[in-house]
């Protein structure tokens, strides 16, 4: 699996080998270092994969390898990086 940030459409894809569209985030730029996770889809028949949580995880990735930080609003991504330890360096809790 890997992240794709298409950034013309606002969003972070997690695809798989054959290029099918796992999950989806759409994002809002905030500041040129911050992005707003606005609202997680995970694709239909992917549900309670953990699917969900790897877009998380990877966008993570996504954030620390490109010096981004991110600011969920999106109820999913705020439970789940609640659950998290040592995220702090990417997560804001408010802007």
């Amino acid at each position: 699996m890997r992240l794709i940030d298409n950034k013309e459409a606002l969003e972070l894809r997690l695809i798989d080998e054959e290029e099918n569209t796992l999950a989806w985030i759409n994002y809002i730029d905030r500041r040129e270092d911050v992005i707003e996770l606005a609202h997680t889809t995970v694709s239909k028949g992917q549900e309670g994969k953990g699917i969900g949580r790897e877009i998380i995880l990877k966008t993570i990735d996504h954030a620390r390898k490109h010096g981004l930080r991110l600011y969920p609003t999106c109820e999913f991504a705020i439970v789940v990086l609640n659950r998290m330890e040592g995220v702090e360096d990417v997560v804001l809790s408010n802007i």
